[in-house]
Parts: structure tokens; C-alpha cells; sequence
């Protein structure tokens, strides 16, 4: 994750402690310059904007990483400017922070536009920092401390964001009594005034009370003769300030030294968001926010598959999302999204009523491109940074794009770009097709981008991301399969008319001209999914078609015309009752025992049978759908949850309907998707 401004601007502490060091005494201290030795950045969280000034540690190593102060302003200092914030009250915590051998540490000043805080916000702040690798940040000692208003912040930080602070240090704070049950969890040292006249000692009175009804032991030091202020003093460590204090953890050190207080608590990793397990995953669901109009933008509850997803809403550039919630409990995690650059804004036109994602998933998304088209949005993409994930595990990626329409006949190929590898997606009203990445190596930070934008091999000028899929794969078995949300395309019909091996839409096929199957031969061996993988899935014709034939419509639809136009076939000649008698089945072995797909299948013959219908009779574990193939163009009959047998086997039975009046039925191809694997 690359802060706005290159990590160069900022003069570490560690120089300015050599030359302080060589060039002064103790007496005639320089102060660290809060504007010249800081670098300056921005985050937009889901919650609030932010901009901020770190002030680095130089000395840290990975070896050797020191802690992190996040300190939170009053109202005093909010605006926009990003140096107000860094200008009042806190010198000497910047002097300690950079000049002090011993207590060196990280610190991060945030700027808030109207002077209040949201909890959540500040821990994504935090966690942004830990997660850039050219900081080395203690993720085990991460503070919070704030006066007045930001020591409001501080509460809610703690209360909202236990995975990520420690401990916390409210000076002159107004009470903030829902926080009161999260702060108990934390080391809390509470300081006030007994003469302040804005926000009076009452209110930390107050909420020490609270704190202490949850079961918390929080340390609290009344200044005697203190109004609303004084601030400096207590980062000086000023004996009058912090030397003396009631309450506390009764196994904290007794130290009055603020620093030691801070340094000794800890976060041990049972209490830190956890990277993804082998077989865990995350669901993210990007889009819009929900509101009055349109509730259902995020997907908040577990949806229909028991997935509890994540919300991501911000599309802008230093967008960042932490601690996304994992699918099998809805615990944080220690995942993050960051988007660099940003989209170029939401969308809501995407297509409702897939089988891979909800519909409040798929409905809204994240765009990229430009309206002056395709040439243009060439030179355009959107990175985006998954974090927190275990260096050098391995990971599939799946992204879901979905639009309505073709925007004009442009067309909505997209291309998603990991590394070396890229994926093609026609998102045009796409509701059952992903882009997957089957296996990919996290790096030394933990990290794997994805680029969005449109594929060069089409005419789109807009590129679609609705939903995100990352599942940890290593230490789970890696033997070929047709992976969850990926889909298998087989061509039956003539040796003459079938598919190529990629279709004008990228799609990869399979092609099975076998009329009747044979105990050691299949039909289809070792199938390969719509983007060419390997899955092991086999075809065997477990019941005899009678032919082939090559007279279906002359036209391309979901499928290419060579996949339209051809059929197997099965049926008598002699007439219904004959053909009644003549069913043909294929088993689809190889899949997972348990899993839950998709089936489409697609069948035409041009034109009538004289005064007889062709309506064809398919019937799929333990389900039926009549349907007559006459001329059909376009359309699919979908058995939309069918489960794999304990065998991992789906059998498909294909006969003239006894509804009907036909003596043929027709198998032309299928697409056969995963939806959920165990």
C-alpha cells in the first residue's frame, strides 16, 4: 500500500536523533519540525475521509519493529489543511516519539473535517500503516490517545476497533457510554481536570463508572487546578499530570511514566484479526451504500449458501477497507481492500437473479473506462490491493462483473489482470459466469493486486466489478476440478459441426460426437472449464442415442452457432409410442459428491416434424422440464440446484415427452456451472 507521498519526503527520526544528539545538549533540544519531518497522506474509509501526517520511525526493522501512537485532535484543530493537527498541544509527544532512544516509535496524526471521530475509520487507519511494507510497525502495540473531542475518538476507537488498539488515552474527554462496554476490554488511562469548564471531570467520572460495571479496570488521574487544557504537559510527562493515578489493572506495572504505561499492554494474536485458514474464504460485495431508497445495496445478511459477505462502498483513489469479515462466521479478518488510483464511480444496472452471487451483490458494482470509448479506455484500468494475507500462501481469486446490455452494441469484455495472468469476462448480462484465478502466490507483504479494466480483444469502454471471492487454497487438495463459480461448455452433436476450442467470446469448449458409450471409453474425458483449465469431469452415455444431426437453427445465441446447430438425438421414426420407448442419458462423472450446480441445456431442430411436436422431456435429480426445440434461438432450460450424488455422478435422462405428441428428443450442449462445493 503506497502512502500519496513518497516514503522519502519524510526525514526519519532516527537521523534526527543522531544529529540532535551530536549538535545539542539536553537543555537546547531542537523540536522535531511537525510540518518538514512529517510526510503527509490521505485514506478514504468507509465512514470518514481522511488526511493525515506520519511521522516514521526510521530505526524500526523488520527484526525489530516498534510501536505505533495514533493520536486524534480536538475541535480546535478539524479542517482539510493537514497541519492544523500537528501544530497544537502535541510537541512534545512528537519530540518523545522521534528523540527518545528507548520510547522511539511510530506516530500518525489524522485530520478530521468536522472534529469528531468514527472508531471504525482510525482503526483502518492504523491498519493501512501496519499493512505497508516499508513500515515496520509492531502490530501488537498500536495506541490511541486524544483530547477533548478526539478523546471521544478514543473511546470509540477502542470500543469499535479491539482487534487493532491495545490501550487508550483520553485527555479532557465528553463520556461516550456505548463505548463503555468495549473500552472494558482494553487498558484505558483516563485523564481530566478538576476545573474544566467545558467538558466537565464528571464526564470521565462517568465513564469510568461504566467501564468499571463491564468489568474493566481502567487508571484515572484528576489534574488539580486543570481547566480545558494543558494537553502538552501530559505527552511531556509532567509529574502534576501523570505522576499519580487511582484504579487500574492491579498487574500493569506501577510505572507513572505515560510511555512505559503504553508500551507494557500488548494485543497477543488470539486478539488481532487472523489471515485466512486453509479452506476459508472472504466475499466482498462492492457497491453502492445501503440508504432510505435502495436498503438492499449491501449484502448484510448470510446469504442463501450461509456466506456472510463484506461491504465495500468507497470507489474513490486511498479508498481502504479492513478486517473484511470471513464467510464461515463473519469474524474480522485480517483481509483488506485498498484501491490506489480508484474507479471512476459506482453503478446499480447490474443483472439480478444469478446463481453465483445474491442480488444485492450483483445488482450494483464498481466501474472503470471512458465514455469516449473503447481506444481510450484502453489506457485505463483500476488496481485493486487485497492485503493481509499470509506471504507466500497461495489463493483463488473469482471477481464477478455484471452489467445490463451490450451499452450500444459496444459490448462488455472486460479484462482482469493479475501478474503474468489475465482473465476475459463478458459481463453483459452475466449471471452465472466468473473470472477466476485458480492459483495465486501472495507476496512478501502479504499482498495480490488485481487489475480492472476492458479486454483489447473486444469494443467496450467500460469495465465492471461487483463482487470478489478470495479462498485460501494451500494445504487443501489441488487435484483438477470444476471449481466453484466456474462453468464447463459441451458441444453434442456431429463430428462435422463442432465448436472450436474457443469461442468468439472466449469461451472454452468441450465436444462429444459419441452416439452410444462404452464401459471403458467416455464420451468425454478430462473436460476443461469455460477458461481452459482442467477439471477431471468425464461424460459417459449411460443410454444410446440413436444419431446425430446437423439441422438445428442456423444462428448463434447464449451459444455459438456450431454448438446451436448440432444435436444427438434419440427417438423412433415409427411415432410416439415408439419414440416414448427410446430414451438416451449421459452421466456427468468427476464432479464433487455434494456439490450443488448449475445445469443449462440448449437443443434446436429447424422446423416442424410434419404435424408433430418436438417437445423433448429432460428430467435431472429427480427434477423434469418439458420443452419443444423447434427453432429455438435462445433459449436454456435451467435446472438451477442439482447436487452431485455421493459418487461425485449427475445423471441427465433426455426422452420424448409423454405430454407431447413427438417421436425425437434432443440433446444440443450444456453448460454445467458450480455453485457450492463442501
Amino acid at each position: 500500500m503506497i502512502p500519496t507521498h513518497p516514503r522519502s519526503v519524510c526525514v526519519p527520526w532516527s537521523f534526527v536523533l543522531c544529529i540532535f544528539m551530536v549538535f545539542t545538549t539536553p537543555r537546547a533540544a531542537a523540536q522535531i519540525d511537525p510540518i518538514a519531518d512529517s510526510t503527509p497522506g490521505t485514506l478514504i474509509t468507509r465512514k470518514q475521509n481522511l488526511v493525515y501526517r506520519l511521522f516514521d520511525d526510521g530505526a524500526a526493522t523488520a527484526a525489530a519493529p516498534r510501536p505505533l501512537i495514533v493520536f486524534l485532535h480536538g475541535l480546535g484543530e478539524k479542517g482539510t489543511d493537514n497541519q492544523r493537527q500537528v501544530e497544537a498541544h502535541i510537541q512534545p509527544l512528537i519530540d518523545h516519539l522521534g528523540l527518545d532512544p528507548d520510547e522511539h516509535g511510530y506516530l500518525v496524526v489524522p485530520q478530521s473535517q468536522n472534529g469528531w471521530w468514527q472508531g471504525e475509520s482510525v482503526g483502518d487507519l492504523a491498519q493501512f500503516l501496519i499493512q505497508d511494507e516499508r513500515l515496520h510497525i509492531d502490530p501488537e502495540r498500536v495506541y490511541v490517545t486524544g483530547l477533548s473531542a478526539g478523546g471521544h475518538g478514543t473511546y470509540a476507537s477502542i470500543a469499535e476497533s479491539p482487534e487493532t488498539f491495545a490501550a487508550g488515552v483520553p485527555l479532557s474527554a465528553p463520556q461516550n457510554k456505548p463505548a463503555a462496554p468495549g473500552c472494558a476490554q482494553r487498558p484505558m488511562w483516563l485523564i481530566h481536570g478538576d476545573n474544566d469548564g467545558k467538558v466537565g471531570h464528571g464526564h470521565s467520572l462517568g465513564i469510568k463508572a461504566l467501564i468499571e460495571q463491564h468489568g474493566g479496570t481502567p487508571r484515572y488521574t484528576e489534574v488539580a487546578g486543570q481547566g480545558h487544557g494543558g494537553w502538552a504537559n501530559v505527552y511531556r510527562e509532567n509529574p502534576h499530570y501523570v505522576g499519580h493515578f487511582v484504579g487500574g489493572d492491579p498487574n500493569d506495572p506501577p510505572t507513572t511514566g505515560l510511555y512505559d504505561w503504553l508500551y507494557s499492554q500488548s494485543l497477543d494474536a488470539s486478539q488481532r484479526p487472523a489471515p485466512l485458514a486453509p479452506g476459508e474464504s472472504v466475499s466482498i460485495d462492492l457497491g453502492y451504500f445501503n440508504n432510505n431508497q435502495n436498503p438492499d445495496n449491501e449484502t448484510l445478511a448470510p446469504d442463501d449458501r450461509g456466506r456472510t459477505w463484506a461491504n465495500v462502498v468507497r470507489f474513490h483513489a486511498h479508498a481502504f477497507d479492513s478486517r473484511l469479515a470471513g464467510s464461515a462466521n463473519g469474524t474480522p479478518t485480517a483481509l483488506s481492500l485498498y484501491f490506489p488510483e480508484g474507479f471512476l464511480g459506482h453503478f446499480g444496472s447490474g443483472t439480478t437473479g444469478g446463481v453465483l452471487v445474491p442480488d444485492s451483490a450483483g445488482f450494483d458494482g464498481m466501474f472503470m473506462g471512458s465514455r469516449n470509448g473503447h481506444d481510450e479506455a484502453l489506457g485505463l484500468s483500476a488496481p485493486m490491493v487485497i492485503g493481509g494475507l499470509t506471504p507466500g500462501a497461495t489463493y483463488e481469486i473469482a471477481i464477478y462483473g455484471s452489467a445490463n446490455g451490450t451499452d450500444g452494441n459496444r459490448g462488455r469484455l472486460n479484462r482482469y489482470t493479475i501478474g503474468n495472468e489475465w482473465r476475459d469476462l463478458d459481463t453483459a448480462d452475466n449471471t452465472d459466469r466468473e473470472a477466476i484465478f485458480e492459483e495465486v502466490t501472495a507476496d512478501a507483504a502479504g499482498k495480490i493486486t488485481v487489475y480492472v479494466g476492458v479486454s483489447p480483444e473486444g469494443s467496450a469502454r467500460y469495465a465492471q466489478v461487483n463482487a470478489l471471492r478470495i479462498e485460501r487454497l494451500d494445504g487443501q487438495p489441488n487435484r483438477p476440478m470444476l471449481r466453484e463459480g466456474r462453468s464447463m461448455l459441451v458441444d453434442f452433436g456431429a463430428p462435422s459441426v463442432v465448436t472450436p476450442a474457443v469461442d468468439d467470446r472466449n469461451r472454452h469448449w468441450n465436444n462429444v460426437t459419441d452416439t452410444h458409450g462404452a464401459p471403458q471409453r467416455p464420451a468425454l474425458e478430462n473436460a476443461v472449464d469455460d477458461t481452459g483449465a482442467a477439471t477431471g469431469v468425464r461424460i459417459d452415455i449411460t443410454d444410446p442415442f440413436e444419431g446425430r444431426n446437423g439441422a438445428g437453427v442456423n444462428t448463434s445465441g447464449p451459444y455459438p452457432i456450431s454448438a446451436q446447430r448440432d444435436t444427438l438425438w434419440a427417438g423412433k421414426h415409427a411415432g410416439h409410442d415408439a419414440g416414448l420407448a427410446s430414451p438416451a442419458a449421459i452421466r456427468i462423472g468427476g464432479l464433487e459428491p455434494g456439490g450443488e450446480y448449475l445445469l443449462r441445456i440448449f437443443a434446436s431442430r429447424k422446423g416442424a416434424d410434419g404435424a408433430l411436436d418436438r417437445l423433448t422431456r429432460y428430467e435431472v435429480d429427480g427434477q423434469v422440464r418439458d420443452f419443444d426445440v423447434t427453432d429455438n434461438t435462445d433459449t436454456t432450460v435451467d435446472f438451477a440446484s442439482v447436487f452431485a450424488d455421493a459418487q461425485g455422478s449427475l445423471d441427465v435422462h433426455v426422452s420424448v415427452s409423454p405430454l407431447g405428441t413427438g417421436r425425437f428428443c434432443y440433446l444440443g450442449g450444456i453448460q454445467l456451472t458450480a455453485i457450492a462445493l463442501d
